[in-house]
């Protein structure tokens, strides 16, 4: 009896810190501020079709490599940027590295002032349509102006479903990230975990 009352705090444990550890990030990266606006970078108008890994489109696609001027002041710090992406066809079982990106701020001189590249891997989902939103992180503004937001997203699989439509969305006065938080999730997810595992019952041979 005193064994399955410690497995159950160990999995109270663990499932506690999976649900800050996970809402905490949610919160985060896509819920906390407000928003400014959304830029649309890339579209398609028309029709797909798809099969067995092949998506076939007809219509007209139209994608920008520059968003702005944006204008951006110490008062909205953080700023939190969100890309958005939505999807029609299938995906692919083809080249899993899925949609890369890069993005760089720069100010009325030039000068850099936040950047972020990277790829979000796609599944092996015979989904029609699917819309995915990937957390960029967070920028601080030192004075307030117009700013200019390069954009580079590509697709570079043979077999691809085919972007209908991608955003970046800004959100002005971002929650910042509490490593401690994490930290102490974390731990308690690992705890709990450890717990489950050393009192579970042991099947005999």
């Amino acid at each position: 009896m005193v064994k399955t009352q410690i497995r159950g705090i160990g999995i109270s444990l663990f499932l506690a810190g999976i649900f800050v550890l996970v809402g905490y990030a949610m919160y985060v990266g896509f819920l906390s501020g407000e928003k400014m606006g959304a830029y649309t970078i890339q579209e398609f108008d028309g029709s797909t079709f798809s099969l067995v890994g092949f998506s076939v489109s007809k219509g007209t696609a139209k994608a920008t490599h520059t968003v702005g001027p944006i204008a951006f002041s110490p008062e909205m710090n953080p700023v939190g940027v969100v890309l958005s992406i939505k999807q029609r066809g299938g995906g692919s079982s083809i080249g899993h590295q899925g949609v890369k990106y890069e993005f760089e701020l720069l100010d009325q001189r030039g000068n850099r002032i936040w950047k972020k590249l990277g790829a979000q891997s796609d599944s092996d989902d015979d989904s029609s349509s699917k819309s995915t939103s990937i957390a960029l992180g967070s920028f601080e503004v030192e004075q307030a102006g117009e700013y200019m937001l390069m954009c580079d997203l590509n697709d570079e699989r043979s077999f691809k479903p085919i972007i209908i439509n991608a955003q970046v969305v800004f959100r002005r006065n971002v929650a910042r990230a509490n490593k401690q938080v994490y930290l102490v999730s974390g731990v308690f997810a690992l705890v709990g975990f450890v717990v489950m595992i050393s009192t579970s019952e042991k099947k005999s041979v």
